[in-house]
């Protein structure tokens, strides 16, 4: 059996963990690029304007038609507003805080090398056992076909329903809050309803509105 290579696996350690730093430590991907701001943030789902009513809920709607939301609801006097999407994948703000929260701590990163380290040499030890085995002996494999009951395709779609509601603080300002729900579809059934509280989500909202009020011009 040929002797055990330590020197070929330790490039090959070298090569894997560098891969890793690279894929796996890099920077957010362009479509996340937007929302790294809004990391060291608090969660919040309500924020201050300085507007007129008819102001806000103007710059509201356009807001969410800018983000790509269907406004299904709009009640200017009574200061509420209904936006939809749909997916069929999770929107990005979802995506982004879902892969913070899986980002490797130092210790995980460790035990990521160690179990490379660990797999390369089960797979070495393998690959060269396997070699001589063939070697020494000719073996018949008998094939055996195996039947898969097959399933239906399942179609998934993911629908996110925002709605904004505004309340009156003073003469020149007001309180917007925002609140989203998510209906995860199956085959044109909901199967799955979540109360999203997604600080990227709303704090890319709520900027999305400051510029619209930006636009509207000031008596």
């Amino acid at each position: 059996m040929e002797r055990f290579n330590l020197k070929s696996v330790s490039c090959i350690l070298l090569l894997c963990f560098s891969l890793y730093t690279i894929t796996g430590c890099g920077s957010s991907s362009g479509q996340f690029k937007a929302l790294e701001k809004y990391d060291t943030l608090e969660y919040a789902d309500a924020v201050t304007f300085f507007a007129t009513k008819e102001e806000l809920h103007k710059a509201t709607v356009a807001a969410l038609q800018q983000k790509g939301y269907i406004v299904t609801l709009s009640d200017a006097q009574g200061g509420i507003i209904n936006g939809e999407t749909n997916s069929t994948t999770t929107i990005p703000e979802e995506q982004y805080e879902q892969s913070k929260s899986k980002e490797l701590s130092a210790g995980e990163v460790l035990i990521g090398v160690l179990a490379i380290v660990l797999l390369v040499g089960i797979i070495a030890m393998i690959v060269s056992s396997s070699s001589d085995d063939s070697s020494d002996s000719n073996t018949t494999t008998e094939t055996t076909a195996s039947v898969t009951a097959s399933t239906p395709e399942v179609v998934r779609s993911y629908n996110y329903v925002v709605t904004f509601n505004t309340t009156t603080l003073s003469d020149t300002s007001l309180s917007l809050q925002i609140s989203t729900v998510r209906l995860d579809i199956e085959n044109g059934t909901t199967v799955h309803t979540v109360q999203l509280e997604n600080k990227y989500l709303n704090y890319g909202l709520f900027d999305a509105v400051q510029e619209q009020l930006n636009l509207i011009p000031r008596q």
